[in-house]
């Protein structure tokens, strides 16, 4: 199942996600060392019965900078936006 490609806007900037999956969502913040698009794609394949929604980190891919200098601040601010999210 091939990943797809949006953008939501944030109060910080845009953020890239992808999708992939059909059924209940759930949401998932990659690490640094593979791309959100590389594990939307594993978990649809391994699990299609998610909605996946893979979020690409702040300041990574597509994703715009954010001013939250601390770990606290960015999951703050990236959990406020992800609860809008609504599968596509």
């Amino acid at each position: 199942m091939t990943p797809r490609a949006a953008m939501v806007t944030t109060g910080f900037g845009q953020m890239r996600l992808f999708r992939a999956g059909r059924g209940p969502a759930v949401a998932v913040l990659p690490d640094l060392a593979e791309a959100a698009v590389v594990v939307a794609a594993r978990l649809a394949a391994a699990i299609p019965s998610v909605a996946w929604t893979v979020l690409a980190l702040p300041g990574i891919g597509g994703s715009a900078e954010i001013e939250p200098a601390t770990r606290a601040g960015v999951i703050a601010a990236v959990g406020a936006e992800v609860k809008h999210l609504q599968p596509g």
